[in-house]
């Protein structure tokens, strides 16, 4: 299955603005409960960096995704650079829910990651299960390559 890079956005980090913050500032419909500074940090550095949206064509698992990114040189974007697009491009996941698997937070059994969706045309940050289920083309998986 091929799974080119399909999009780059710049974004500038800032991780003196807390999680909170960032999620006032995104001004979402809905943001799942546990996503806060109580259960993550923020941990890249401030600063300018270039993520990469990977587009898959057709149905693809995680797996397939990881070993595309990880072939690329790059590694899955975080909940830090989900934040910073969320501000900073909001209207980008009314076009395709953006996957940030970089971020990870177990909890029940569960693996759970970070994700800009839409529901109608309200914008959302949501957590999801990580798993090898395959994902839809309208999936679009942010990466970052040195």
């Amino acid at each position: 299955m091929e799974i080119p890079s399909s999009e780059a956005i710049n974004i500038v980090l800032d991780p003196r603005v807390s999680i909170e913050k960032q999620i006032t500032l995104g001004n979402y419909k809905t943001t799942h409960a546990e996503i806060n500074s109580k259960n993550f940090s923020l941990t890249i550095p401030a600063g300018k960096r270039e993520v990469i949206l990977y587009e898959p064509h057709g149905y693809v698992t995680t797996e397939q995704v990881a070993n595309r990114i990880a072939t690329d040189g790059c590694k899955a974007a975080t909940l830090d650079d989900a934040l910073t697009i969320g501000v900073q491009y909001p209207e980008r996941q009314l076009k395709n829910p953006l996957v940030f698997f970089g971020t990870t937070w177990n909890v029940g059994g569960r693996s759970l990651i970070p994700i800009l969706d839409h529901w109608d045309n309200d914008r959302v940050l949501e957590m999801d299960e990580l798993s090898n289920t395959p994902w839809s083309s309208d999936y679009r998986f942010v990466a970052v390559c040195k």
